[in-house]
């Protein structure tokens, strides 16, 4: 998996030195943060905040391609289970490491004939691996390993100067503790 990945990030880098060179701003880095609710069965016992890292570089006006790569954190439970009864209680705090490849289709130069350079509208897709690093037990959850995730997203950002600026992200996300809504946001720097 770990040979796949990095064969990707060589090819995706490749493609980067041979882009286009007449958009203004190759580069985009944005800093996140998320909030999704753990869900384990049926039963949401508390969040996940994650603090994210993303860098894009643009192929051409349409097309954006790059990693990602973040922390998150979030309570451990220890599941008591009965006949009729589930018992969640907090013990500690844990973190995460998540990362990844990402790309973003820009909408706007589909639309207008011209760039907008203080606003921008886009798809962004992410793909990569959830690493929860919690106590090795039977009766602990989330439980302790290294989980699929992937999610599809909606996003516009405003840019206040030339380079920096605000984003907003909503879309879809799933790993194994949760499937469903996922809303990112923060701050961008274009170079």
């Amino acid at each position: 998996m770990k040979k796949i990945a990095v064969i990707t990030i060589l090819i995706c880098s490749s493609l980067c030195l041979i882009a286009n060179d007449t958009i203004t701003y190759k580069n985009n880095i944005d800093l996140s943060l998320s909030s999704i609710q753990f869900e384990d069965g049926s039963v949401q016992p508390g969040p996940i905040m994650f603090l994210q890292l993303n860098y894009n570089r643009n192929i051409n006006d349409l097309i954006g391609i790059g990693g990602y790569g973040g922390y998150g954190w979030y309570e451990e439970w220890i599941v008591e289970k009965g006949d009729n009864f589930i018992h969640y209680t907090a013990t500690d705090w844990k973190y995460s490491i998540h990362y990844g490849l990402n790309c973003k289709l820009h909408i706007l130069p589909l639309i207008l004939n011209t760039i907008n350079q203080r606003f921008d509208v886009y798809l962004s897709g992410d793909i990569g691996l959830i690493s929860m690093f919690t106590t090795p037990a039977d009766n602990i959850s989330p439980e302790k390993g290294t989980y699929f995730d992937y999610s599809l997203m909606g996003g516009a950002s405003i840019f206040l100067s030339k380079k920096l600026g605000l984003f907003v992200e909503a879309g879809y996300r799933e790993f194994k503790y949760h499937q469903g809504p996922n809303v990112r946001f923060g701050l961008t720097y274009r170079f």
